[in-house]
């Protein structure tokens, strides 16, 4: 009987050294992938803050237009435009705003 202990010992350790290593390759690969997905998100991100960027300047700029469209109407009201025209102007500036 203690002639075996060391084998099955042994045994043992080397089960345990196998399951160890099975366990780092999957975490490896978990760690991995991971990272991998860290990266897209990230670049998802910066695409969705570029777009989001731009869509604030188009906004900011289209208020500006309009702002100053509906001024210029407010400024010259003796200026023979059409009511139409008035009515359109103030909808988009109320729009925009």
């Amino acid at each position: 009987m203690t002639g075996c202990q060391p084998r099955e010992k042994q045994v043992e350790i080397d089960q345990l050294q196998y399951e160890l290593g099975a366990v780092k390759r999957r975490t490896d690969t978990e760690v991995c992938s991971l990272r991998q997905r860290v990266a897209d998100l990230e670049l998802l991100v910066s695409e969705a803050r570029k777009e989001a960027d731009e869509y604030y300047r188009a906004s900011v700029e289209r208020n500006t237009e309009a702002t100053a469209l509906a001024n210029q109407v407010r400024a010259e009201p003796d200026v023979n435009v059409s009511k139409p025209f008035n009515m359109i102007a103030m909808i988009i500036f109320t729009q925009v705003i």
